[in-house]
């Protein structure tokens, strides 16, 4: 078993007393799952998972969290199939998305209700998942270090996990992200759309200028752009949420040429922040220098 003495609490600690049939449950009936965080890509076990039946995957998903965030049915088929065995004598599964290094975020308890086979495939079965409503509150709040093990993707509650840290969350009940800070701002088009009309987004973005980057995720160019004056974020990214080019002569055609592909493919970040009273000449020359830096004139969709 790992150990660590630099600890305020462990995983166990926390569930215990929120469930009476699973404090019954010994540990070696309980299994932790760590998914990891990948994107979707064509061939990957996610996306065939999904593609069960003949559907593809909804284009709005890209990774694992989405299906958790945006389609829980999804996310709930997606970890019901499992290879034979693997959950025997298991009565409840305790799952976690992975993050950065070692880290892995909170993501529910399901009880395992049952299990059949799998129609598509002779290898895996279907397991039966309830989600346990006692810890719910908990969920994208409980952030434990999953240990060096991170090859284990599966393992034993009897595994001390501890916790690294405890927040507020990563999207509020109806989808918005939760500010965490400018440095942290990583908006898909849906998301924008939803921090324009949020009021703790709404006075963060109307607070500051800044150096903005969009990203067409399905081929990698990048636009940089900037704001200034009056203008402030809100103003600026409240154009492309009407538009979804904001005007801009290569994203608009991009958008022209397929009226959904800003909604499927761009990805609003910021750079760098500027004061509220920022020059339209300060605020050029800085957005100049982040276009050399990332050769988004020569490689991007800047055209000066």
């Amino acid at each position: 078993m790992e150990t660590n003495t630099n600890y305020i609490i462990s995983l166990q600690d926390i569930l215990k007393g929120r469930c009476e049939d699973f404090d019954k449950t010994p540990a070696k009936a309980i299994k932790m799952v760590r998914h990891a965080d990948s994107r979707l890509n064509k061939n990957d076990d996610l996306a065939k998972k999904l593609r069960i039946g003949g559907q593809e995957p909804p284009k709005e998903i890209t990774n694992v969290y989405d299906l958790f965030i945006y389609r829980k049915d999804l996310f709930l088929a997606y970890q019901s199939e499992q290879k034979k065995g693997r959950f025997d004598g298991i009565d409840y599964m305790i799952v976690f998305l992975g993050e950065a290094g070692t880290s892995a975020r909170f993501l529910g308890v399901y009880k395992i209700c049952g299990r059949r086979p799998n129609p598509v495939n002779n290898e895996e079965e279907i397991l039966d998942l309830v989600p346990v409503p006692e810890f719910q509150y908990l969920e994208e709040k409980i952030i434990i270090d999953w240990g060096k093990s991170t090859v284990s993707w599966h393992q034993y509650y009897t595994q001390t996990k501890y916790v690294i840290r405890i927040d507020e969350g990563m999207y509020k009940v109806d989808g918005t992200p939760v500010f965490k800070g400018y440095p942290d701002v990583l908006l898909s088009y849906r998301q924008l759309c939803l921090v324009l009309k949020d009021s703790d987004w709404m006075n963060r973005l109307k607070a500051v200028n800044c150096i903005y980057l969009i990203v067409d995720k399905n081929n990698g160019k990048d636009y940089v752009g900037s704001t200034y004056g009056n203008e402030r974020i809100f103003g600026r990214w409240s154009e492309y949420a009407q538009t979804g080019h904001g005007g801009n002569v290569s994203l608009k055609e991009k958008v022209d040429e397929d009226p959904q592909y800003h909604i499927h493919h761009f990805q609003w970040s910021i750079l760098e922040i500027l004061s509220s009273n920022v020059t339209q000449l300060e605020a050029v020359e800085r957005e100049s220098l982040w276009k050399r830096k990332l050769m988004s004139i020569k490689h991007g969709y800047n055209n000066n």
